[in-house]
């Protein structure tokens, strides 16, 4: 069951974060002292490097990632006259690609997200020394470098794959139903078959 509403305490930033739900419009404003100093709300904190605000919406976090993936890009088109392409490659996935599939799982789908797709689009042109405006379909698949969006679909997979014992198949879940909707299921599935 998952908890529609949780706190972060910062003891360093002397600050608290609820989190919670967006469909959860009723917050409720702790007010904390410790040693004689309040703690302050605050609308994200910062937790083993990610930023997590109130409304777990990915948008802080991302939006702090685009400057390090942007100077990323530059080390990319400053260093290419001077290294192979097989060189860069190792430079992309040693610095672009830690920093993009670092907690993919909770911001690939994030509104900002075509924000990443544009940059890594930028760092695949400099390793191949395309112009600007050439189409990346073919370069990701020349340099066998995944685009975001298969990045997060495969760290999906993954993750299902790795804590199988926490999702249910579907033959499991028909006997979680009552007796009468195990017989509504039958007849339903046996229409749909027949």
């Amino acid at each position: 069951m998952f908890c529609s509403e949780f706190t972060i305490l910062e003891p360093g930033n002397n600050s608290v974060c609820t989190v919670y739900d967006k469909k959860n419009t009723h917050i409720n404003k702790m007010s904390i002292s410790y040693n004689n100093t309040f703690i302050l709300n605050a609308s994200n904190t910062k937790f083993l490097g990610l930023v997590i605000a109130n409304s777990l919406c990915w948008n802080n976090y991302i939006t702090q990632l685009i400057p390090r993936l942007s100077i990323a890009c530059y080390v990319l088109r400053s260093i290419r006259p001077f290294m192979s392409q097989d060189a860069l490659k190792t430079v992309y996935h040693s610095y672009l690609h830690s920093l993009i599939s670092y907690r993919l799982i909770l911001g690939g789908n994030s509104s900002y997200s075509p924000h990443i797709v544009r940059l890594q689009k930028k760092a695949v042109r400099n390793i191949t020394g395309s112009r600007p405006r050439d189409s990346c379909g073919e370069l990701f698949k020349q340099l066998r470098i995944l685009p975001l969006q298969s990045q997060y679909i495969l760290s999906l997979l993954l993750f299902v794959v790795d804590n199988k014992n926490l999702f249910y198949v579907n033959s499991e879940i028909t006997y979680l139903l009552t007796p009468w909707s195990r017989v509504l299921l039958e007849k339903l599935t046996s229409k749909l078959c027949s």
